[in-house]
């Protein structure tokens, strides 16, 4: 893989300093894989991963077998998909008020969705918030500071910081913001998620109940768009920061 990203950096420092290589030979990595990897391994004594049985519906009894559920369920949490939605620096704790929960951590202190946080005052979570689910508000209870504007043609997505927490905006790109600005931010509650930290369960989601597993792929997608009927809209796609480097 360094030696892939290094030629990769090496042809194009060559066409950016005008003395391209002319027919460059692009690196190809080739990642041979069992049928079926990542999901389920053995079921009712038979092989699953590496075998015909991986084919479509690996689990096809889920609803109605224990065993069966219980391998859906290891086999879907196995891809930590709440790390994968939860908000970078999003781990914070549960605390009770007399309006409802609210999820705390350093300067960041915002109202939760009620359901299945009764009684978790304490609990340590993780925060998962889409990018188009924020809003610029003159009355918004979050202080959000700009580091990075990203034009991505009609929209644009925007890297912000609040406290040790960093959160991505998707706006419009009518609305003019730029590195350094301080933003005024609200969130609906409930189109909020929050995970447990340790067990990665959901705690509160604004489109699935919780404990219930998500819907299962095929074991060599692990679709982290699966979990909150996650789409492209979710924080899991890569960040313009990323794109940059």
């Amino acid at each position: 893989m360094e030696w892939a990203l290094a030629e990769i950096s090496r042809i194009q420092n060559a066409a950016r300093s005008g003395n391209p290589i002319v027919k460059p030979r692009w690196p190809v990595l080739i990642l041979r894989t069992p049928k079926g990897w990542s999901g389920p391994k053995k079921l009712h004594g038979e092989f699953i991963e590496g075998s015909f049985r991986s084919h479509q519906v690996p689990l096809p009894e889920a609803k109605t077998s224990k065993e069966e559920l219980q391998a859906l369920q290891d086999w879907l949490r196995s891809y930590a998909h709440y790390e994968l939605i939860a908000t970078k620096g999003g781990e914070g704790v549960v605390e009770g008020a007399a309006g409802g929960s609210r999820f705390a951590r350093g300067d960041m202190n915002i109202a939760l969705a009620a359901s299945g946080l009764a009684g978790d005052s304490g609990r340590e979570v993780m925060l998962g918030i889409r990018p188009e689910d924020l809003r610029i508000s003159p009355n918004g209870e979050l202080r959000a500071v700009v580091e990075l504007v990203s034009p991505q043609g009609s929209e644009q997505y925007v890297n912000t910081r609040i406290g040790g927490i960093e959160i991505m905006l998707r706006l419009d790109n009518h609305q003019k913001v730029a590195p350094g600005d301080t933003l005024h931010l609200t969130v609906d509650p409930s189109l909020m998620h929050v995970f447990d930290r340790k067990t990665g369960e959901s705690l509160a989601a604004g489109s699935t109940a919780p404990g219930h597993p998500m819907t299962p792929g095929h074991p060599m997608t692990p679709g982290h768009q699966t979990a909150m009927s996650p789409d492209h809209h979710t924080v899991t796609h890569l960040p313009p920061r990323a794109h940059q480097r």
